[in-house]
């Protein structure tokens, strides 16, 4: 039985890839899974990535593809905010001889910004990625999702506001990049991990990216009612023939 899963598994991976070519697209930002994709593109077994919540435990879990002698933390029973920079530097601590990558959200980053401190003041050659989403994408989506649109709390025009990073890098005095297509993310990260310095850099993002696949609703054939989809039943909705054809 475990072989035939493993084997449905590999099957289903080759034929819904979680990388699309729609994601080079780069107008309004650069696209989460493609940031994924160029460190998959780079990284040795050097690396070890350290996730926040929200989108930046949601997108690498789907598309990192790690290699022989990477390590990826997590926080992944609750997806904490705030849990990736602090915990950076106990990974860094544990083993010098590894490139420490950070990927948080603009939110997440926010909630344990007085870390900062500690890594300037260890000087520890952490590079922290911030994706800039304008806010809250992960509860933007939601409320969009099951809340049908009415959205609250999430960016600068219902609530929330948030420093420039510039600014803050230039406060806690790290390296700071800015980031916001895909020419340049080509060009510069490289360079960025190859950095013996405490480093922020800041990756524009599309404001209304989609994480997928992701719960939805979806409207019941026979009632017409909106009804919760499990696990088994994922956006993109797949038509009905398929499902049942790939069920396991």
């Amino acid at each position: 039985m475990k072989t035939q899963w493993v084997d449905k598994c590999q099957h289903w991976k080759k034929i819904w890839p979680v990388f699309d070519e729609s994601f080079t697209d780069d107008s309004g930002g650069i696209n989460l899974y493609k940031f994924i994709e160029e460190l998959n593109s780079i990284m040795t077994e050097k690396e070890t990535i350290v996730c926040d919540a929200g989108s930046a435990i949601y997108v690498p879990c789907q598309n990192l593809k790690l290699k022989e002698g990477q390590d990826f933390i997590l926080s992944g029973a609750q997806a904490d905010m705030g849990f990736a920079v602090p915990a950076s530097v106990g990974v860094y601590l544990a083993n010098t001889n590894k490139n420490v990558l950070v990927v948080t959200g603009d939110g997440s980053f926010n909630t344990n910004i007085q870390e900062l401190a500690t890594i300037k003041n260890l000087n520890i050659p952490i590079k922290i990625f911030v994706w800039n989403n304008n806010g809250y994408l992960s509860i933007r989506n939601t409320q969009d999702k099951f809340y049908g649109g009415r959205v609250y709390g999430t960016d600068s025009s219902n609530g929330l506001w948030f420093p420039e990073l510039s600014e803050i890098a230039s406060t806690y005095k790290f390296e700071f990049y800015k980031l916001d297509n895909n020419k340049t993310l080509n060009e510069k990260l490289p360079e960025i991990l190859s950095l013996d310095k405490p480093t922020i850099c800041e990756i524009l993002c599309k404001a209304d990216q989609s994480i997928v696949p992701t719960l939805a609703l979806k409207k019941d054939q026979k009632t017409g009612q909106n009804i919760q989809c499990g696990l088994d039943d994922l956006y993109p909705f797949l038509p009905e023939e398929e499902l049942q054809k790939e069920k396991f």
